[in-house]
Order: C-alpha cells, then sequence, then structure tokens
C-alpha cells in the first residue's frame, strides 16, 4: 500500500492518523472520565488503608505498652507506694504520643492511682468492666453516643486487662489526645478537599481532620452539617457510595471494630482530570499545528529540492544537458543539489567538446581525404601528359600530397586509438633502462631540419651529461615530438625553441619552451583536458582535434611522472615534465646498441607527428 507513496503523501499520513486519534478522544471523553473517576478512587482507598493501618498500630502500641506496664504494676504491688506506681504510669505516657492521661484499676474497676485526675465520664462504665472481666481484655472505647454531630470526641479510653495465671489482675486504662492524634493524621492527606474521619462501632465521629461544614451548604448559604455516608453502611464493611455529588469510602479498620472514612468533592478532584483532559487535547491541537509547520519546512527544505533533482534526472535521461536544480542551500540535500548542477554543467561542457570533437574529427579526415581524392583526379588526368619528365616530376608532386595526407589520418588514428587504450586501462608501457639524455638529444636533433624550415632555432641543452633511468623510448619520443610540435604551431619565424633537461635528487625533469604566443591564465587548468583547444581565442587556427596535450600526459603518468605548464601571452610557454629517477632489473644499459640515433622509423614517426605543420623534408 505504502510501496510507492510519495514522500509528500507519507507525511501527510501521520497527520490523518493525529486527527483520527483526536476524534477518537472527543468520544470517548465519557468513559475516559469513568476511568479516572475509578482511578480516583483507587487513589483515595490507599489513603484511607494507610491511615486505617496506621491508626491500628498505634491502638497496638497503646495495649502493647499497657500490658507491660500493668504487668510490672502487679508485680511490685503491694511492695511499692502509689506515688511510685504512678511513676510507671507516666512512663506509659511518655512512651506513647498522643496519651493524655493513664490510670490504673483493680480486677472490680475500682481505681488505685493515675497520673491526673479523671472526671467521671472519663472513666470505665461498669458494663465496659465486665466486658474485660467476660475475657476481652483490648477494648477501646468513647462515652459520647451522639454520633454525626461534627463534634471533636476527646474522651476515648484505650484499656488493657491485665491477665496472669488465668486470672484479671487488673486494669490499665489510657485517655487519648486526639488533637495530636488526628494532626498526625491529618499530614498523611495533604489534598485541601479531602476529608477523614474515624468513627468507633456505632458510627461515632472520634475525630477528623477538617469541619464537615464544608462538605456541604444550605441552600440560603448557610453551612449544615451533613453526613456523607448513609447510616445504612456498617462501619466494619468497605463501600463506596456517591452522594450529594460527593465520593466517599467506608475503610474498615478491623483490629478494633472501628471504620476510616474518607471523602472528597466530585467536582472538585474531576476538575482536575478535566482540566488534564482539555491540556492533552490543547496539546493534540499544537502538536497538529507543529507537524503541518513541519510538513511545510519538509515540502521547501526537502521535498521540494528533491522533486527538482529528479526532474533535471528525468531531462538529463531525455538528453536534455541543460537541466538545472538551481537550488541554492547549505544543507546536505542541497549541497546534492548544487553538486548535481554542477555535474550537470561538466557533463554539457563535455558534450559540447566531444561534438566539437566531432566536428574537428570530421573535419580532420574529410580535409586529408579530399586532398587523396583530389590528387587521385589529377593523377589521372596526367596520363593525358606525353613528356615522361613532365609526367614524372607532377607524379612524384601529387605522391608527396598523398603520403603526407596519410600520415595525417595515421597520426589521427593513432592519438584516438591510444587515447582509447588509456581510457579502457589497456595503455602499456615498455619499460627498459635508457639514457635519458642521449634519448632525448637523439630526438631533438633528428627534428631540427623541420624547426629550421619554419625558421625557428631548435636548442638542446642538458645540466648532467647522463642519466640512466627507466622509460619506454617510444612514449617519450611521441612527448617530445608532440610537445615540439605545438610550439613549432604557436612560435613565429625567427622564434626560439628550447629542449633542456635538469635533474633533482630523485627525480629528471624535462622541459620544452617556446617564444610563441603563450597560453592565457584562464586556459591554463584545461589545455590537458579531452578536446579542449587552447587557442579558441587567439585566432591562429592550427590544425588539430585537441587530444594531443592530453596523451601527453596520459605517457607521462604511465612513467609514475607528471606535467605541468607555464606560460605568458605574446611570452612564450614551457611544459615541464618530472619522471622518477629509477631503473628496472635485467635490463641493458647500452642505449646506443638498442636505439640507433635516426632510424627510418624514427624518420617515418617524425613525418607521421609533423603531418599537419608541413610536407615531409627529405
Amino acid at each position: 500500500m505504502f510501496k510507492h507513496m510519495s514522500v509528500r503523501k507519507s507525511l501527510l499520513f501521520p497527520i490523518l492518523i493525529l486527527l483520527f486519534i483526536y476524534i477518537v478522544s472527543i468520544y470517548f471523553t465519557s468513559n475516559i472520565c469513568r476511568q479516572l473517576t475509578s482511578s480516583v478512587i483507587n487513589n483515595y482507598e490507599k489513603l484511607a488503608y494507610n491511615v486505617s493501618t496506621t491508626f491500628s498500630r498505634y491502638i497496638e502500641t497503646i495495649w502493647a505498652t499497657e500490658e507491660m506496664v500493668g504487668r510490672y504494676i502487679n508485680n511490685s504491688l503491694p511492695k511499692s507506694e502509689n506515688s511510685e506506681l504512678s511513676e510507671y504510669l507516666k512512663l506509659l505516657i511518655s512512651r506513647v504520643n498522643g496519651i493524655q492521661k493513664a490510670a490504673y484499676l483493680n480486677a472490680n474497676g475500682q481505681l488505685l492511682f493515675y497520673t491526673d485526675n479523671y472526671n467521671d465520664d472519663e472513666l470505665l462504665t461498669l458494663s465496659q468492666i465486665n466486658e474485660i472481666k467476660n475475657g476481652n481484655t483490648k477494648l477501646i472505647t468513647c462515652f459520647t453516643t451522639n454520633s454525626y454531630d461534627g463534634s471533636v470526641m476527646n474522651n476515648v479510653n484505650v484499656a488493657r486487662g491485665i491477665v496472669q495465671d488465668g486470672q484479671l489482675k487488673g486494669i490499665v486504662t489510657a485517655l487519648l489526645d486526639f488533637n495530636k492524634i488526628n494532626e498526625h493524621l491529618a499530614n498523611m492527606i495533604p489534598e485541601k478537599d479531602v476529608f477523614f474521619s474515624i468513627t468507633d462501632n456505632n458510627g461515632a465521629v472520634i475525630f477528623h481532620n477538617k469541619d464537615f461544614s464544608f462538605l456541604s451548604r444550605n441552600t440560603d448559604g448557610s453551612e449544615a452539617v451533613t453526613v456523607f455516608l448513609d447510616e445504612s453502611v456498617a462501619p466494619d464493611k468497605f463501600a463506596v457510595i456517591e452522594k450529594d455529588s460527593l465520593v466517599g469510602m467506608n475503610y474498615p479498620i478491623s483490629s478494633i471494630g472501628w471504620a476510616c472514612r474518607v471523602s472528597f468533592k466530585y467536582n472538585s478532584v474531576m476538575s482536575s482530570l478535566y482540566d488534564n483532559i482539555a491540556f492533552n487535547l490543547i496539546t493534540l491541537f499544537v502538536l497538529i499545528l507543529v507537524f503541518v509547520y513541519v510538513l511545510a519546512y519538509l515540502n521547501r527544505r526537502i521535498i521540494r529540492p528533491v522533486n527538482s533533482l529528479k526532474n533535471a534526472i528525468d531531462k538529463f535521461i531525455n538528453k536534455d544537458y541543460s537541466a538545472r536544480t538551481n537550488i541554492k542551500g547549505f544543507d546536505e540535500i542541497l549541497l546534492t543539489c548544487r553538486a548535481f548542477d554542477q555535474m550537470a554543467e561538466c557533463i554539457e561542457h563535455l558534450y559540447l567538446c566531444k561534438s566539437q570533437f566531432n566536428a574537428n574529427l570530421t573535419h580532420e579526415i574529410k580535409t586529408p581525404l579530399n586532398v587523396i581524392f583530389a590528387s587521385v583526379q589529377l593523377i589521372e588526368n596526367y596520363k593525358s601528359i606525353t613528356n615522361p619528365e613532365v609526367y614524372k616530376a607532377k607524379i612524384s608532386n601529387q605522391m608527396k600530397i598523398i603520403r603526407q595526407n596519410c600520415y595525417r589520418l595515421i597520426r589521427l588514428t593513432s592519438n584516438i586509438l591510444d587515447i582509447t587504450k588509456h581510457d579502457n586501462g589497456f595503455l602499456k608501457i615498455k619499460l627498459n633502462n635508457y639514457d635519458i639524455v642521449k634519448l632525448v638529444r637523439n630526438i631533438t636533433e633528428s627534428i631540427k631540419k623541420y624547426t629550421e624550415a619554419k625558421g625557428i632555432d631548435l636548442v638542446f641543452s642538458s645540466e648532467p651529461e647522463s642519466s640512466i633511468i627507466a622509460c619506454d623510448p617510444d612514449m617519450i619520443e611521441r612527448i617530445i615530438l608532440n610537445l615540439i610540435s605545438n610550439a613549432i604551431k604557436f612560435t613565429d619565424e625567427n622564434g626560439e625553441i628550447t629542449v633542456r633537461i635538469s635533474e633533482k635528487e630523485e627525480s629528471i625533469l624535462l622541459s620544452v619552451k617556446d617564444t610563441g604566443i603563450g597560453i592565457p591564465q584562464s586556459k591554463l587548468n584545461c589545455i590537458f583536458e579531452r578536446f579542449k583547444q587552447a587557442d579558441e581565442t587567439l585566432n591562429r587556427n592550427p590544425d588539430g582535434t585537441g587530444i594531443g596535450l592530453s596523451l601527453v600526459k596520459a605517457f607521462v603518468e604511465a612513467h609514475n611522472g607528471n606535467i605541468s605548464v607555464k606560460s605568458e601571452v605574446m611570452k612564450g610557454t614551457e611544459f615541464i615534465i618530472e619522471l622518477p629517477k629509477k631503473t628496472v632489473d635485467n635490463k641493458t644499459n647500452d642505449i646506443e646498441n638498442q636505439r640507433p640515433a635516426l632510424s627510418p622509423n624514427d624518420i617515418s614517426r617524425i613525418n607521421i607527428e609533423f603531418s599537419d605543420i608541413y610536407p615531409e623534408l627529405e
């Protein structure tokens, strides 16, 4: 499905997904609210559990401490004074925070000694004492039965019966200070609009963290005391109840038969959830806007350049080499577009050069063929000449013309073959150890009569008298002949061409310098390029295809050397070739035995190389 999707559509697809999510989120908002409500209730259930567990452990700690103190007192009676035993009751108060008073009663409920005076309503009732006698040694009591009146109960006793040897020996009772207890438990639920209370087994509110009035108000605005849970809910049953826009729960404190009750205003708590939903929707909308902006940005910085690049490539495939992206910038894609434009410009330039080369090649082939064809026609016309001497002279002259133009064709085809071999990696060099000084001197001296015919002085000089290096003599000859041939083309009569050899520590320098018209600085970087001629602006128009110097460079590089050029317009040009000083093994160094100074083959090669300058000289 997405295999052939364009980049723009691929980037639009996530927007559709985001819009779908937005619609679905609106549609299921009510369900999400219910789930969030359940989550909130679970959180407050954990709060109720923490409060219940903390209070239960607190009461268990009091009972354990009362038993320890009570056993000690029983063991000390009647040996110790009442004042001394009262100190142990004070130890109970100091050991457990939140105890206001402590007292010790005998098995019949008679008050023996205490830390502070007890009021009548703060003492255990006869029924409560009988309950302890009947085996309920752990007792927590409140003495006010008016439930749900919002008052803070400070008359709650935690009593512990002291049983030894199977008999009830006494009762230790502690009156709780709920102000301190409330302060500790209230810190466990710091939320502003959350109410919790501890209720006894009759449902009476023993203490709470806030005033009941915050839960409800009358229609006239006055405060009203309201119970947030139905009285039908037993304290020892867990229940979640909604009433009067309130949500609450009854969490049993099973160890003592009491309960912890927590409630909160539904709207107050859910408003934060609604705000969260609204924030999420706004965030989604902002993300969509950001994504649209990113899409527009990517369209401008990526999609449009890529499309321009694709369109330009399509035009190139259809051989429209003028296509350009015309994209400017400095990031990777824009630099790629710019690199493509540069490549396209080079390809177009190369295409134009090859077109020019084809035109030149056609001209180079057509011209000698026309001349040869004209000479053949003339020879046929000479059949009517009856004078043998005149006939022989005319025939000889036409044969020279035919031979020269055959040389031109041979030179042209040889250059094309050699440059093709170089391009395809088939141009092989045949290295042997030669005296490069003698080799270049022989080549130079063999063509002096050609330069003298043009009125140009050819000079050879060398710093070393001899230098043996590994080279291919045929390539060296082609290099020297090509460079001197070029120098002759662009040097006027009475000019000078100098062939000079010098040396460095690890290389030989060979230079060919003329006093000709020179080459413009703007053309120096391209004269070694294929199909290029530096004389395009000099109006000299010598014959040539523009591959001679490219071939010279290929021959030099085959020797692991390099070639450079220096030139000034109307002052001359100098080509400098640097060849490495190296030799090959198992080769003779006797150059005179290997290569004559001027063989017939050399003369033929010279005639071929100079065929486009003037006719051969005998």
